[in-house]
């Protein structure tokens, strides 16, 4: 099974540069560009990672990672271990001391470095069973 990652990013370039170098560094990517479509793709099947804008209009970023982690744990609860890698991304530096972003794993303050951003998911690909 190969490993997934959902980009939520509402900045067209970003999301086309996101995947771009998601795809070359041979990662499945699915992406959206507001809240509903996340929440679309989540409810079809959740991805390993989740690269996530905490300003998608629609559903908020920190909505959908409340939402996330609360069907994390009704899968958890069916017997089925599955943790979601959510990266949190925001150009708004006060977003991070919201109560919210604790759920994440890992909070990136845009402008985000492609190479950082890579790196960090690589991390995590690692650590992470696929099966």
């Amino acid at each position: 099974m190969a490993y997934r990652v959902l980009i939520a990013e509402d900045d067209l370039y970003l999301r086309t540069l996101f995947t771009k170098a998601f795809k070359s560094s041979h990662f499945e990517v699915v992406t959206a560009a507001d809240g509903d479509e996340t929440l679309y793709h989540l409810n079809k099947q959740l991805p390993h990672m989740l690269i996530l804008d905490i300003g998608l209009p629609g559903q908020s970023g920190l909505d959908i990672l409340k939402y996330v982690r609360r069907h994390e744990k009704l899968i958890q609860q069916q017997g089925a271990p599955f943790k979601v890698n959510i990266i949190l991304v925001t150009g708004n530096e006060a977003a991070k001391h919201s109560p919210e972003t604790v759920l994440a794993d890992t909070f990136l303050l845009k402008p985000v470095s492609i190479r950082e951003l890579l790196a960090l998911a690589e991390k995590v690909r690692a650590k992470t069973t696929v099966g």
